[in-house]
Order: structure tokens, then C-alpha cells, then sequence
């Protein structure tokens, strides 16, 4: 919650961001739905105090069912720059060479 500057618990990413940073997040999201895996990402943002941040990001699909993804869970652990302040997040540029998803192999019998 530091490096956000409060507390976004129960906020949609559409309140959070826009432009590029909310279609590279609708991405993720579309590959957890259409993979039924997880999926992890990185991401590289440039923030107004001129300190690189990098979040590292785990995206779950949960069901209630069995078939379809009905919730997504995040984990997420950022790499913090020197002189990064809280709220700096929000001000930061994703940086498109900064970043990439790929899915998570999960073996069956651990999951069962």
C-alpha cells in the first residue's frame, strides 16, 4: 500500500488507469479467462521522480464452478527504486520494452 499512497481494496482497474496501462491490464486479465492458468507478469514503470519501478505481478483464475473463471487473485511485489515515495505508482509511465506476461505451468498433481 505504500508505494500506491492508499488503500485501493474493492477498486476497479477502469477507476485506477486508462490508455495503455489499462489495456495492457485487460490483456492480462483476458489470458487468465482464456487459459484458466495462471499467469504472471512484469512490468517496468517510469515514475516523475525519475526512479524506475518494477512490479511483479501473479494472477490467479478462481471458479465457483469448475469451468469458467468467475474472480481473479493478484499477488504483486514491486522492486523499489532509490528515492521512490509513496503514491509514485500512480504517476508512473509503463514502459512498453519494460514488460511481458507469460503463463505459469502448473503440474496437475500438485493442483488436485
Amino acid at each position: 500500500m505504500e508505494t500506491y499512497g492508499k488503500d485501493y481494496t474493492g477498486t476497479h482497474a477502469d477507476e485506477l488507469v486508462s490508455g495503455e496501462r489499462l489495456r495492457f491490464i485487460h490483456s492480462v486479465y483476458q489470458a487468465v479467462c482464456t487459459i484458466k492458468a495462471p499467469v504472471f507478469s512484469h512490468n517496468c514503470y517510469h515514475t516523475a521522480r525519475l526512479t524506475d519501478l518494477f512490479a511483479n505481478r501473479l494472477y490467479m483464475p478462481l471458479s465457483d464452478r469448475g469451468t469458467e473463471v468467475d474472480f481473479i487473485l493478484g499477488a504483486l511485489s514491486f522492486t523499489l527504486g532509490d528515492g521512490l515515495r509513496a503514491g509514485s505508482w500512480g504517476s508512473g509511465e509503463l514502459a512498453p520494452a519494460g514488460q511481458y506476461i507469460e503463463p505459469v505451468e502448473v503440474d496437475p498433481a500438485v493442483a488436485a
